[in-house]
């Protein structure tokens, strides 16, 4: 080889060096439908942001409902989309799941359908017994669902009750759901209060009236409250001479959900007493603080009756949690805590993780139950 072509083959080596290749780009195109009809919509504001990383892309729709998101790169990203009138969701959102688009060679992600689910209600009104208004009253809304893996019945919204004593639940999706009402605690010395009333006007959560919704309907109901004895609950002194801690108390709802029970805590002639609730049975928990972290006895049903002390065993030694998490690319490098969550109540008890993975404070006592496990933390996730 001569020298002129050595130095040409060497030259051009260097300028392909020193280019830079640029990486393949996509494009994203869909269009917005109504889950229900299938029609086009109009002025839909879609989101895409990646699955992993900052960064996010807007596209309003247009007359045909189309968006299209061009010279995107390689990778796994979200779309959401919005609309008045519309849920905000994700693509194909289904609970807390959805389907995340992929964008890479070979992979066509230009003919989208997105469909939109319009949203249901239950509008409704609560009286007492003369047909009065009851206003401010609580309104508690629960819906049967899926929730990891097990059929469920969880409480998905929380209202109040106006001056005319009407509510408006929105934004629900189709489904079977229940209301309870409670009602304004009465204060000592009040002679009546009202129970937590469920739809179908009964006060038992497992005689409760199911409303079943489909998509975009709305129901209409009436719930009168009827007013029974208000109780009062003596304290009885603890052994340094103290009245008893408060437990806190709780109507059983739908799907064995807890509801906490409006009470009011006063002294008369010098002794603590409960009251604000009627007669019947409750669940009781007793609460204590154990540094940063609380700490709590199991639950217990017990028997409200007027004048007649609680009988309630005390916060004692519970089992206590030992192990070790296990944490990829080295230890946390910041405070880190296992959190346990009662999947009845969602009331949750952390216990702190040692920079080795261990658990710590072994002292904080754990009601016997059945727990989800998250982990508080900036840099890791179970």
């Amino acid at each position: 080889m001569t020298t002129s072509r050595v130095l040409a083959c060497m030259t051009l080596a260097f300028l392909c060096a020193g280019q830079v290749v640029k990486a393949p780009t996509y494009e994203i195109r869909g269009v917005v439908v109504d889950h229900l009809t299938n029609r086009t919509i109009k002025k839909v504001l879609v989101r895409l942001t990646p699955v992993t990383g900052p960064g996010q892309l807007t596209y309003v729709t247009a007359e045909d409902g189309r968006f299209e998101f061009s010279n995107i790169p390689k990778g796994k990203y979200r779309l959401l989309a919005q609309r008045r009138g519309y849920f905000e969701h994700s693509f194909h959102e289904n609970g807390q799941y959805s389907t995340a688009v992929v964008v890479g060679p070979g992979l066509d992600t230009t003919n989208i359908v997105f469909p939109l689910q319009a949203p249901a209600s239950i509008q409704g009104v609560v009286v007492d017994e003369d047909a009065a208004p009851v206003a401010m009253a609580n309104v508690f809304i629960y819906r049967e669902m899926v929730d990891e893996g097990e059929k469920r019945t969880l409480q998905v919204g929380n209202y109040q009750t106006d001056s005319t004593g009407q509510f408006h639940a929105g934004r629900l999706t189709s489904g079977t759901f229940f209301v309870a009402v409670q009602a304004g605690n009465a204060q000592l010395g009040e002679a009546t209060t009202y129970p937590v009333t469920f739809s179908g006007d009964t006060t038992e959560a497992s005689a409760a009236e199911p409303i079943v919704l489909s998509e975009g309907q709305s129901a209409q109901i009436h719930i009168s409250l009827h007013p029974a004895p208000n109780v009062h609950v003596p304290l009885p002194a603890s052994g340094r001479g103290q009245a008893m801690p408060v437990p806190q108390l709780f109507v059983r709802g739908p799907g064995d959900s807890l509801i906490p029970a409006g009470l009011s805590v006063g002294s008369s002639d010098g002794h603590s007493e409960i009251t604000g609730m009627t007669a019947g049975r409750y669940l009781a928990r007793f609460f204590s603080s154990q540094g940063q972290f609380n700490a709590q006895s199991a639950l217990q049903e017990v028997d409200v009756s007027d004048g007649v002390a609680l009988s309630v065993t005390p916060l004692v030694a519970a089992p206590s949690l030992s192990g070790t998490v296990k944490f990829e690319g080295g230890g946390p490098q910041h405070t880190v805590a296992l959190m346990l969550i009662d999947r009845n109540d969602q009331t949750s008890v952390g216990v702190p993780v040692q920079a080795d993975g261990t658990l710590g404070a072994p002292g904080v006592p754990i009601a016997p139950g059945s727990y989800l496990m998250t982990l508080a933390s900036i840099d890791h996730y179970i």
